[in-house]
């Protein structure tokens, strides 16, 4: 007797999900899409992405990956000096690294620069 009852909610679940829940879920995204159409023509954002803005994004993005890689590794250059214990081959071995990690966040620095003011220059000259 159990088991068929508990088929029954369940089934009675189920049926009920499938019919109710989407047309109470429907007035709901309905007041949202239109809340949406009113903001987007309100707010005046761009109806499609700039495709020189999404380059650079794009590569500002990857720059900072970049530079938090080296970062990172100047942390392990600091650790390994401070961990060295009064080895000097060590400690030579981490202020290596920390000085290879800083020359690394130094170009990509300017690296960043550059290329973000060669294509702003390089639109602005196509215009």
């Amino acid at each position: 007797m159990k088991k068929y009852f508990l088929t029954f909610i369940i089934i009675s679940i189920f049926c009920l999900s499938i019919f109710v829940l989407p047309v109470q879920a429907k007035n709901v995204f309905d007041g949202i899409s239109e809340n949406m159409v009113i903001f987007k023509t309100e707010s005046g954002l761009p109806k499609a992405p700039d495709p020189v803005g999404v380059v650079i994004n794009i590569i500002n993005v990857i720059l900072s990956f970049l530079a938090l890689i080296f970062i990172c590794m100047i942390l392990y250059g600091g650790f390994t000096y401070l961990t060295a214990g009064g080895a000097p081959e060590k400690a030579k071995s981490a202020l290596g690294i920390i000085k290879d990690s800083v020359i690394g966040v130094a170009i990509i620095l300017i690296a960043g620069a550059v290329v973000n003011f060669v294509i702003v220059n390089i639109i602005k000259a196509l215009k």
